[in-house]
């Protein structure tokens, strides 16, 4: 609707359940680890390692280190277990012994960050509604008469005009009466009229 304030980013994922970006890729990182350690290649994994020691700028597993920062700032806990210097080496230390401990804490993660949001829309002034978005037409008539008219090859500037208007159908009585007559005025004009009905 015009005027309407789009929601906020942390409304949306709540709305959604979804995870913020950033963790949704530290966890499906996790996941494919975990994959990579049960069931190889080994040849991918060494590949990887190899890569990540000869050049750690940019290697694949140096997004681990930001992964266990974004992390642990959900999970405290983690910091436990992994040091500052060489989380890295840790990780893939810790996968060895159980390869399922880092998508379960990657899973505690996300499951932090939903409560952290439910949270933050319960202290928010102005929650956002879980009103139902608006139908596109709220006249069954007007969308009648923009199939019909949609049918009959009019030009793509007149068909654009009956579907702006029949869009905006819908908000005001007295709006809704005009709009529904001025998609009848282009609907009678006389391209329309030779029309089949």
């Amino acid at each position: 609707m015009k005027g309407d304030k789009p929601a906020h980013g942390y409304a949306v994922l709540r709305l959604a359940k979804a995870a913020a970006p950033p963790l949704a890729l530290a966890r499906a990182g996790a996941l494919l680890l975990q994959k990579l350690t049960q069931h190889g290649p080994a040849v991918l994994r060494t590949f990887l390692y190899e890569h990540w020691i000869a050049c750690p700028q940019g290697a694949w597993l140096s997004q681990l280190q930001d992964d266990v920062k974004l992390i642990a700032l959900y999970v405290p806990s983690v910091q436990d277990f992994l040091s500052v210097r060489e989380p890295v080496n840790d990780l893939l230390e810790s996968l060895r012994a159980d390869p399922t401990w880092w998508p379960r804490q990657a899973r505690a993660a996300d499951k932090a960050f939903q409560k952290a949001i439910d949270d933050w829309a319960i202290n928010r002034p102005s929650p956002v509604t879980n009103a139902e978005p608006p139908l596109p037409f709220a006249s069954i008539s007007a969308f009648t008469l923009l199939v019909h008219t949609a049918s009959c090859r009019l030009p793509a500037i007149l068909l654009s005009m009956c579907a702006v208007t029949a869009a905006t159908v819908g908000m005001d009585q007295s709006d809704k009466c005009s709009n529904i007559l001025s998609i009848r005025e282009i609907a009678s004009s006389d391209r329309v009229k030779s029309c089949p009905p």
